[in-house]
């Protein structure tokens, strides 16, 4: 019933080759419409690529499952070795930290991460990982001794 009161007019065709894009960045997307931002979200989690950027906010969904190989601690000193920004490495919210901590340093003004989700969505290990890395960043510039506090 509802089909036959939309017009022809009104209804694009799905180009096929655009079903399995999967960015770093949603905004990379050729077509920005919900059903594409959601296959390429739905593509990179059954792919273990739980991390996903929109812009400057990254989208984390939980993955219930801490063995992610490219998400374990021992690949964070690759994300602690970029530059002011995080341009080399996947989405994360290391990525996150690492560029709001720059962004700090460089412009002198506080900086605010936002962690927002349902209950249940792994708000607090987000928190705990953010809180790892800011440790790790801030300790970069320390003494040895101060560096291996930050651990």
């Amino acid at each position: 019933e509802v089909l036959s009161k939309v017009k022809m007019d009104d209804i694009t065709s799905l180009r096929e080759d655009l079903l399995d894009e999967t960015p770093d960045d949603l905004l990379s997307l050729t077509v920005l419409h919900d059903a594409t931002l959601l296959r390429c979200l739905y593509i990179r989690y059954m792919k273990d690529i739980v991390y996903t950027n929109i812009g400057a906010i990254v989208v984390a969904l939980n993955p219930f499952n801490f063995k992610i190989p490219w998400y374990t601690d021992d690949n964070m000193p690759k994300y602690l070795a970029e530059g002011p920004i995080i341009e080399h490495n996947l989405p994360h919210s290391w990525a996150q930290a690492h560029n709001t901590y720059n962004e700090m340093i460089a412009d002198r003004f506080n900086q605010c991460i936002l962690i927002s989700g349902e209950s249940g969505a792994g708000k607090t290990e987000a928190s705990k990982i953010v809180m790892k890395y800011l440790a790790q960043i801030a300790a970069k510039s320390g003494t040895a001794e101060e560096r291996e506090a930050g651990l």
